[in-house]
Order: C-alpha cells, then sequence, then structure tokens
C-alpha cells in the first residue's frame, strides 16, 4: 500500500512540475518578433538582397513591438491605407505579413509571409499576390528563447 502510495506521488508530481511550456510571456513574444525579423535579414537579405527598408503590414500584435531601424534596414510597419496610398505613388510594393507566435510541442514559430502588392487597372483594385515565406523556429531554454533556424517555404 506505500508503495502504491508513493509512485502514485511521484507521478502526480512528475504530472504538476514536467509540463512543456506552451505559452510565452508578453516579453518573450516581443523578442521573437524582432529576432523573425533580425533573422529574416540576416539570411535573406544581405549582398545581392540588400534592401533599405523592409514594409510590414500593420498589425497592433506583432509589429508594434518591432525597432525602427536593424541594422541599415527601415522597418515600416503599414496600414491597408498606406498601403493603397503608396501604390498610388508607385506600381508595385513588397508588403511582409507577420503571423503571432505559435507553439507546437514545445517549439515556438513566427513565419513572415512576403506579399506582392499592386493595382490592378483591369479589374479596378488592389491586389496582394502570395510568394512562400518562412518561418523562424525557436525553443525555450526555461528562461529565454533561443533562436535555431530559419525555414524557407514555397507556394
Amino acid at each position: 500500500m506505500k508503495i502504491t502510495l508513493l509512485v502514485g506521488s511521484i507521478c502526480i508530481f512528475q504530472i504538476s512540475f514536467a509540463q512543456t511550456i506552451t505559452n510565452l510571456s508578453d516579453a518573450d513574444k516581443t523578442t521573437a518578433y524582432v529576432q523573425a525579423v533580425t533573422q529574416y535579414i540576416n539570411t535573406y537579405k544581405k549582398d545581392i538582397h540588400k534592401t533599405d527598408t523592409l514594409f510590414l503590414e500593420e498589425n497592433s500584435s506583432t509589429t508594434n513591438s518591432l525597432p525602427a531601424i536593424y541594422r541599415s534596414t527601415r522597418l515600416i510597419s503599414l496600414s491597408k491605407e498606406q498601403v493603397k496610398q503608396l501604390l498610388n505613388k508607385r506600381h508595385s510594393l513588397n508588403l511582409y505579413r507577420m503571423e503571432q507566435v505559435k507553439c507546437e510541442d514545445g517549439i515556438f514559430s513566427v513565419t513572415l509571409t512576403p506579399l506582392g502588392c499592386g493595382f490592378n487597372k483591369a479589374r479596378n483594385k488592389y491586389e496582394y499576390l502570395y510568394g512562400g515565406g518562412y518561418t523562424a523556429i525557436f525553443t525555450f531554454d526555461g528562461k529565454k528563447l533561443v533562436f535555431q533556424k530559419i525555414e524557407e517555404h514555397g507556394i
């Protein structure tokens, strides 16, 4: 009886304290968004792909925490109305949509989706064309998020 009680207590203790983390604090989410953008720039926007401005679709959950500049790249968050105004001045625009942090089996991810934006005169409407995406993968070491890699995925 005592052994059964001891084994049962150990199992309850394990279940209580050996859980996988499935959500993050606001500070950790901010870290994930900032690292997703900076790692994307470090990986894909260097040398011949260098860019001075990265336009991001405005999203109060993801883009408010980003710095205005990373290295020599300006990070500009645009509302839908601002996108339309820019497209009145230029032919097209590359816009990035940042998804909220996702968690699956203790692995955290943030996806950046590039969108080609333009005004279709024949249809008289603004269009967003999907062009694949990039996912920043993180683990949590018990204290902070740790960047692992960026995965590129097509359409």
